[in-house]
């Protein structure tokens, strides 16, 4: 009997050691299952989970707000406060267009790329032609880009103060952030 209690023991451990030597080398040839990745492929569910303040970050560029009613020098268009970054145009004379090739920046914090998409909403979305990158809208990994945004009005755009949202959004995800605009008409 003890003969016989020794072979059934050897063999399973024999049988345990070829079952986990089996995942071992399922798992080494790419056919698991879950979250574990080649060399080749990339994740976009590391930026899904995310917050927009881990994957982006908005910074104030350069262009300057216009004011006839106030002397110079202008402040930028945008700027931070407690609730994050907020763009005020300033003002503009019904019937001229302006060309702001640094309203904002936005900088990848991860490493990877990440396209971003802008949507416009209030009643600045008349007045708003263009926003867009620098180039694409693309931002490669630790990289910065500039915000461009080009502002038009006719001779019969009513003078009034226009707000609205600017919400960037990071492609494929829901990963949004609201930038509340104002302009206002002369």
């Amino acid at each position: 009997m003890r003969k016989w209690f020794k072979s059934y023991y050897s063999a399973i451990l024999l049988i345990t050691i070829l079952i986990v030597a089996g995942a071992l080398l399922f798992r080494s040839n790419g056919l698991q299952t879950g979250a574990f990745l080649s060399d080749t492929e990339k994740s976009t569910g590391s930026i899904g989970q995310a917050q927009f303040s881990d994957v982006l970050n908005l910074i104030p560029g350069i262009s300057k707000a216009h004011y006839t009613s106030q002397p110079g020098p202008h402040p930028p268009v945008a700027s931070l406060n407690e609730n994050g970054l907020s763009l005020d145009f300033g003002e503009i004379k019904a019937g001229q267009s302006d060309n702001l090739p640094d309203v904002f920046r936005i900088k990848n914090l991860t490493n990877e790329a990440v396209k971003v998409e802008f949507k416009i909403d209030g009643d600045v979305k008349s007045l708003l032609k263009t926003i867009e990158l620098q180039k694409d809208n693309t931002i490669g990994s630790a990289q910065t880009k500039r915000v461009i945004c080009k502002l038009k009005t006719t001779s019969r755009t009513p003078k009034k103060t226009y707000v609205g949202a600017i919400s960037v959004y990071i492609s494929d995800t829901s990963i949004k952030k609201d930038i509340p605009i104002r302009i206002t008409v002369f």
